[in-house]
């Protein structure tokens, strides 16, 4: 196990150079001049384009540049810092992270709930009503845009019945309960097909029959032996699920304006303010990478049968 947890770890060190310096060079690729935009019509005078230009390397190759930036992360865990309000962009992502890290959370808990249950359900009813109707649902879930649903919830549940708040985090919590929901909706269909798949393939093993033949309960067949394996692949979906939601929250907080990295990273694309997108994504790959990471590890605690080593 130990062995394994440092081979995933050697192997995450290429993954975060090559993710991060093809986003350095796209962010830092796109047209606009990054210094103009922070002034807007106004002419920029030459002496303050110089400064910015030396302060930030602007005027360096972009290999020159990806080094200043990616050493600087390395050795100083400095992020680089907004060119439009010159706050660090490590503040800015601890400031609004909390904020994604709840939704996209909440988002997670929402679908484990829901879709652990249908697919268990279903797989237990194999070929009868409910496995034929949550099959017509999922369906139905998977074919409207994640957008389509996250505005009918808001419209229904925020504006028209008025359980929820519409826009931003004024009530806590309970600002992140329907846009939460929403995004589960958008996820749980297939979470559910899968959970249902893998807890048929694991009922036709033979240590469930072995079971079945000692005079186990169906209760405890499932609870004990069948549910522990077929939860992998779940485990693995919405480990996933988490670390691209960290990540991908950019339209949920959109709609419902909850300041979270995604929001962050929209409002700094205008300004071309490359630092605070370039900082906030790299962050956001060394947290979906230690996400994979820990979810790798989750298997041996959820069958034994696996080895690393």
């Amino acid at each position: 196990m130990l062995g394994y947890a440092i081979r995933r770890t050697l192997q995450i060190i290429p993954v975060f150079f090559i993710a991060t310096f093809l986003i350095f060079v796209v962010v830092w690729w796109l047209p606009g001049d990054p210094i103009q935009a922070q002034f807007g019509e106004r002419t920029v005078p030459e002496n303050t384009r110089a400064q910015y230009e030396e302060r930030y390397h602007l005027n360096e190759p972009i290999h020159v540049q990806y080094w200043e930036y990616i050493s600087g992360i390395v050795f100083k865990a400095d992020f680089g810092e907004s060119l439009r309000t010159q706050r660090p962009v490590r503040d800015i992502f601890l400031e609004s992270f909390p904020r994604t890290l709840r939704l996209a959370g909440l988002a997670v808990l929402f679908e484990a709930l829901m879709a652990i249950p249908i697919g268990v359900l279903a797989a237990r009813n194999r070929g009868k009503w409910f496995d034929n109707s949550s099959l017509v649902v999922t369906i139905v879930l998977l074919s409207i845009p994640p957008f389509v649903m996250l505005a009918v919830l808001q419209l229904v549940f925020g504006v028209k019945l008025r359980l929820f708040p519409v826009s931003g985090i004024r009530d806590g919590l309970w600002s992140y309960v329907l846009p939460a929901f929403g995004i589960a909706i958008t996820t749980m269909a297939t979470t559910a097909r899968l959970m249902r798949g893998s807890l048929i393939d694991t009922y036709r093993e033979d240590y469930i029959r072995t079971a079945r033949a000692k005079g186990a309960s169906e209760r405890r067949v499932l609870s004990i032996h069948a549910l522990r394996n077929a939860l992998i692949p779940v485990i693995t979906v919405l480990g996933i699920t988490l670390g691209a939601l960290i990540g991908g929250t950019i339209v949920t907080e959109g709609i419902f304006q909850i300041p979270g990295v995604g929001f962050q990273i929209v409002r700094s694309i205008p300004s071309r303010d490359g630092f605070v997108i370039v900082g906030i994504s790299t962050i956001l790959v060394i947290v979906y990478l230690l996400i994979n990471l820990i979810v790798d590890l989750l298997y041996a605690l959820l069958d034994p049968r696996i080895r690393y080593d």
